[in-house]
Order: C-alpha cells, then sequence, then structure tokens
C-alpha cells in the first residue's frame, strides 16, 4: 500500500513538473501580448524565486476565481518552477476539481491573472489538499532548502530548474516537495519539508 501512495505521488509531482516546464516554454515561444492557447480570466546570495509571488499569495488570487468556475471547486495540486536562465515572471499552477461535474482544470496564477490552460474529465475521484492545516508558505519551504544545501547546489553548472510542489505525504500532512533538476530533467536533489501548521 505504501508503494502504491509513493507512485501515486511521484505520478503527481511529475504531472505537475510537465505542467509547469510547458508553461516555461509556452513564455519563451511568446513575446509580448497574452500567449494564444490561453485562455486569460482576470486582468545573487538569494534563493530562486525570492522575489516573487508566494504560493499563499497566488491562493488568495485563486480562491476568488475558483467558486465561478464550480461551487464545490477543491486544490489537489499546485506546483511552481524556476529555471536559472529564464527571466520571465515565475507563476503557480493549480489543479482543482469540481466532484458534482467530475471536472478537472489546471488554472495559473501569475500576480493578479488568471489563466486556464486545461479542463478535461476526471477518470476517478480526487483527493482535496487539507488546506485549512496549511501552515508553511513556499518562501518558508524555499529559505528551509537554501539554507540547508540548496545554494551549494544551486551553484553548481548542471543544476537548471527547480521546482516545488505541495502534496500530501502517505501518512497524511501536508509537505513541500522540492526537486533540483539538470537540464536534461535528472534529479539532482528532492527534500521533503513538512507545511503543516503544527509542523515544527
Amino acid at each position: 500500500m505504501k508503494g502504491k501512495f509513493l507512485l501515486l505521488g511521484l505520478g503527481l509531482l511529475s504531472t505537475a513538473l510537465l505542467i509547469a516546464l510547458g508553461v516555461s516554454w509556452l513564455h519563451a515561444g511568446v513575446s509580448g501580448g497574452s500567449p494564444a492557447s490561453l485562455n486569460p480570466v482576470g486582468t545573487g546570495g538569494s534563493a530562486p524565486m525570492s522575489n516573487t509571488q508566494t504560493a499563499h499569495e497566488a491562493y488568495t488570487t485563486l480562491s476568488q476565481w475558483l467558486s465561478g468556475w464550480a461551487q464545490d471547486g477543491i486544490v489537489v495540486a499546485l506546483s511552481c518552477t524556476f529555471q536559472k536562465e529564464d527571466k520571465s515572471p515565475v507563476g503557480w499552477t493549480f489543479q482543482v476539481y469540481s466532484p458534482t461535474s467530475q471536472q478537472l482544470a489546471n488554472v495559473l496564477i501569475e500576480g493578479s491573472d488568471i489563466w486556464v490552460l486545461r479542463e478535461l474529465a476526471a477518470l476517478y475521484p480526487q483527493q482535496p489538499l487539507a488546506l485549512d492545516t496549511w501552515g508553511m508558505d513556499s518562501s518558508a519551504a524555499l529559505d528551509t532548502w537554501w539554507a540547508g544545501r540548496g545554494q551549494l547546489l544551486w551553484s553548481q553548472p548542471q543544476a537548471q530548474t527547480l521546482a516545488l510542489h505541495l502534496g500530501t505525504r502517505p501518512e497524511g500532512g501536508l509537505t513541500w516537495q522540492v526537486t533540483l533538476l539538470s537540464a536534461e530533467g535528472k534529479v539532482i536533489d528532492f527534500q521533503e519539508i513538512p507545511a503543516d501548521a503544527t509542523a515544527p
């Protein structure tokens, strides 16, 4: 059973990474204006993403939109990626789910802008993130990783992409998953940091 949860968690992380990397690719291929394939519905020493919108801030923006998409809409995943050489704005990708309509949507939040990347039918019921127990914001998770070993690893030439994903541990409780990838997609580092309000 533990292996099943582990595979599910890795699958969700892989999906989140692919979505976020795809968003980065779209930014790189568009100069000015809004990406044609998206649907806008709204207007040195420091760690990467330290000056960008935090996950809590992005969630506040999402919450203002979510009930209009579905009254029973819930968040089942959220993630963000930062590429070393990419100067584009960093956004947060949320996966939201409506139990009534059995629909999933991938939504990108960039500042006050909201982009619906994809909507699809859910093949099975989704488990919501227990956001009422969410304590640690993304900035604190990054600072923890950066102070421990991130600063050294990020300075390595092969380090290219940093990904953050908020998920649920198999035994319960929210966790930040920090993944550092090379340009070839090889995992250089992975760390889980408890994100619950009661976590030490």
